[in-house]
């Protein structure tokens, strides 16, 4: 064929030399040797000739990468096409484009080419890629619409190749969540698993069924999916399997099993190098852990988590370790803690939880006059039952700092400035006891008896009858 090619190059059969010339070179492996045959019968006055050099020279530029070179020679093998248009030329076409990012070309292209004369195996083929080019561009409905044929069509999803047909329900999956039709993204998704069980888009289809299942906070559902893919890590992407061990201990939590979110989340966050997922794994370890009773366990995550996550994780994470230290009684500690947290979130509308726990800190501390003007900032920030609970502490502080005249009138105010019965009934307690220690009988009584008439069904009401009872032996004694 060289020979013909070059002896004879006006011989009508001389391009059809240069095509096979190009067609032997390509099965022997000699891509150089191929392109420079396919290039010289591109310029072959004969059309058919043409077209099929620059459908080979697609495949060429495809398999080196040169997507956009690709897309421009199957871009003329089609042109020259009898009927104007090759369906299988602009297929190829489409796929570089995706191939080469250029999305909204590519739909385009598509467009134009419309569905008229296509047979199955082709309108299969096209209807994947307009998926997937809308897809690419976020065009979520028009995604959505261009593969419902899929769902309707079995034997079209079936026309496709196993990693096409996963490629369009993934994308489809991911096109129906963005419009909020998780049920019918769900049903995409399964049928994919379905298809594929094993295929390299299963696993990340399992992890979204399981994200949709979360959202509709069927927890148990969603975990079971997550295991699923634990079971078969060997090659798996690192970014899955540590998304499914978060979110299998997410939903384990959920499901109140905290010792079992404990164990599965500790071991992300023990990761290295730390990172967003990590500290968050950190963060709700320690929540776990905390409300299983393991407090020193659940510090010690909550401090991973305030030391390497984000500013949303880190502000939680501080709060969480100031509570936790608190329950260890580790004053110090926890007063430390909470001012951090105020150091660097001092306008965060949770602040006022910072100022509270380190005035508790410093009242458990004995520093009573510091833990009071603590307690004023707190009343100062906020107005809701918190504040109550800081104006009772103030009581307390100066009743301990044997105050009690001061204590009663802040005291007092509890009841007259807040609605919160649990505080009222507490600070009516404890002013009883003040004038207890002010010998004042009579306004003990009236204190106690308050607390008895109004907050009948309050552990402040048992406390007060029972000092109303000694009054009245003491009385009866007395008599």
């Amino acid at each position: 064929f060289d020979r013909l090619a070059s002896q004879q190059p006006r011989s009508p059969l001389a391009p059809r030399a240069q095509y096979e010339a190009g067609l032997i070179a390509l099965a022997l492996d000699e891509v150089p040797r191929a392109r420079e045959s396919f290039e010289a019968a591109s310029q072959s006055p004969d059309t058919e000739i043409r077209r099929l050099a620059f459908q080979q020279l697609g495949v060429l530029a495809s398999a080196q990468g040169a997507h956009d070179e690709a897309a421009s020679y199957f871009d003329q093998a089609a042109s020259l096409a009898p009927s104007g248009t090759d369906a299988r030329s602009r297929l190829n076409q489409v796929r570089a484009l995706l191939a080469s990012g250029s999305y909204s070309k590519a739909s385009d292209v598509l467009a134009r080419l419309g569905t008229d004369g296509l047979d199955r195996q082709l309108t299969a083929e096209r209807s994947a890629l307009l998926t997937l080019a809308l897809a690419k561009q976020d065009l979520h409905a028009k995604a959505a619409d261009a593969s419902r044929v899929f769902m309707d069509r079995p034997e079209l999803l079936n026309a496709l190749g196993d990693d096409t047909a996963s490629s369009v329900l993934s994308e489809r999956a991911r096109s129906l969540r963005a419009l909020d039709l998780g049920d019918e993204a769900s049903r995409t998704l399964k049928l994919l698993i379905e298809r594929a069980p094993n295929g390299p888009l299963t696993p990340n289809a399992r992890l979204e069924l399981a994200s949709l299942a979360m959202d509709a906070s069927r927890y148990e559902e969603a975990g079971d999916l997550c295991a699923a893919i634990l079971r078969e890590t060997e090659g798996l992407n690192a970014t899955i399997i540590e998304q499914a061990t978060y979110r299998m201990g997410v939903c384990a939590r959920e499901l109140g099993d905290h010792q079992a979110a404990a164990k599965v989340l500790t071991e992300l966050a023990r990761r290295t190098p730390p990172d967003a997922i990590s500290a968050s794994a950190a963060l709700l370890a320690g929540e776990s852990l905390a409300e299983s009773g393991s407090l020193g366990k659940a510090a010690e995550m909550l401090e991973i988590a305030a030391d390497t996550g984000d500013d949303a994780t880190a502000s939680v994470a501080l709060l969480r370790l100031g509570e936790a230290q608190i329950g260890l009684q580790s004053w110090p500690r926890a007063q430390s803690t909470y001012e951090r947290f105020l150091s660097a979130y001092s306008a965060d509308q949770r602040a006022y939880l910072a100022l509270f726990g380190k005035a508790w800190a410093l009242e458990n501390q004995g520093r009573h006059d510091a833990a009071i003007e603590g307690y004023r900032a707190v009343i100062a920030s906020h107005d809701g039952e918190t504040a109550a609970r800081a104006q009772f502490q103030i009581g307390e502080c100066l009743y301990a700092q044997k105050k009690y005249e001061d204590a009663v009138r802040e005291l007092l105010r509890v009841d007259l400035v807040y609605t919160y019965p649990q505080w009222s009934a507490g600070a009516l307690f404890e002013a009883g006891r003040c004038f207890e220690e002010l010998d004042r009988e009579a306004d003990a009584r009236a204190q106690y008896e308050q607390v008895v008439d109004r907050f009948a069904d309050s552990q402040w009401a048992e406390l007060a009858s029972r000092r109303l009872g000694r009054f009245q032996q003491s009385s009866q004694q007395g008599g």
